[in-house]
């Protein structure tokens, strides 16, 4: 006997339910646009110490994403990939470490070529242009691929969840065009490295599956270290909405002027939400169909929640929870 289809109304419930996280998080997004607009329409800009009040609910958000994303990414690599044969832990290892580094160069080449065609800081007049220089300033194109080199390769364990290289050069007033005489220093900055931490989760998966049952006690510990770090990233996510709005609430409020805001930064912000849509709309699914040889629009289908958090969040950490029950709840292996 056939189950009965159901209605209309159970299959938009169902929908609603299944989607609930992403409706909460877009809501909170577009309610703190509105309100901010609405407030700042009929108020001055907000003082500095009334912002660390309304952005307060934001900053315990980026903290509790720091805090459980960081284990998250470490032990889900490193499960996935002490779960295989040694064979498939190798082949899987190196080709996830290659799709990480060809994406980020994609993603940088892609940047570079909008910011070359669009130009988005052309709203600025040059006294802005001129404040907004500094002494130090990052380096060169070369330089930037260096640095994903050396982060890429970290040289302590523990640095990488806390800092991340980067190459500065060091402009005085006798500095010619030739970028090879300028002076260059390379310094540690605020922030994780996460190509570093992918990097080493690979290497310590692979010795997981080398040692196999020698560091079975070990791996145990890794594995609930990861479903705990899953859990409090899903709670996180779940507060994300409220966090949200303020924090987008506090951005607006602390706008002086509204034409000028758009006349200075409207390219910018088009610049960046369009390269963000020709990477989710070409350069992915190109990817993914050379290589991976999958169905393009089922892939979307699937991972529909994951990129709008990714989106809404703008941060990959926000987003990993969620893809993770994504391919769980579409049969994906969970190795």
């Amino acid at each position: 006997m056939e189950e009965p289809k159901p209605s209309v109304g159970q299959r938009i419930r169902n929908a609603l339910l299944n989607n609930l996280l992403t409706i909460l998080l877009v809501t909170g997004v577009v309610l703190g646009i509105g309100v901010g607009f609405l407030i700042r329409g009929t108020s001055g800009p907000m003082d500095p110490r009334a912002r660390d009040y309304v952005a307060f609910p934001g900053m315990i958000l980026i903290r509790l994403l720091k805090l459980s994303a960081t284990p998250l990414i470490i032990a889900c690599i490193v499960v996935a990939l002490s779960s295989l044969d040694l064979s498939v832990s190798k082949t899987l290892g190196w080709q996830f470490i290659v799709y990480v580094i060809v994406t980020k160069i994609v993603s940088a080449v892609l940047g570079l070529v909008m910011a070359i065609i669009v130009h988005p800081g052309r709203g600025k007049s040059d006294d802005t242009m001129k404040s907004d220089h500094t002494l130090d300033d990052k380096g060169t194109i070369i330089d930037i691929f260096l640095d994903m080199f050396r982060n890429i390769i970290p040289g302590n364990m523990v640095r990488i969840y806390l800092q991340q290289q980067q190459t500065k050069v060091i402009h005085t007033e006798n500095s010619s065009s030739d970028v090879f005489t300028w002076d260059t220093k390379v310094s540690y900055i605020d922030g994780m490295n996460l190509l570093g931490m992918v990097f080493t989760a690979t290497l310590v998966g692979l010795c997981f599956t080398i040692l196999a049952n020698r560091a079975l006690g070990f791996l145990v510990v890794v594995r609930e270290i990861y479903q705990v770090s899953m859990k409090l990233a899903v709670w996180t996510l779940w507060i994300a909405p409220v966090c949200l709005f303020f924090l987008i609430l506090t951005e607006i409020m602390m706008i002086d002027d509204f034409g000028k805001f758009f006349s200075t930064w409207g390219i910018y912000i088009l610049t960046v939400n369009g390269t963000f849509l020709i990477q989710v709309v070409l350069m992915h699914p190109l990817i993914l169909l050379v290589i991976g040889r999958v169905n393009i629009i089922k892939f979307y289908k699937h991972l529909v929640n994951a990129l709008v958090t990714a989106y809404v969040t703008s941060s990959s950490m926000a987003s990993l929870p969620v893809l993770i029950e994504c391919l769980l709840a579409h049969g994906i292996d969970p190795r």
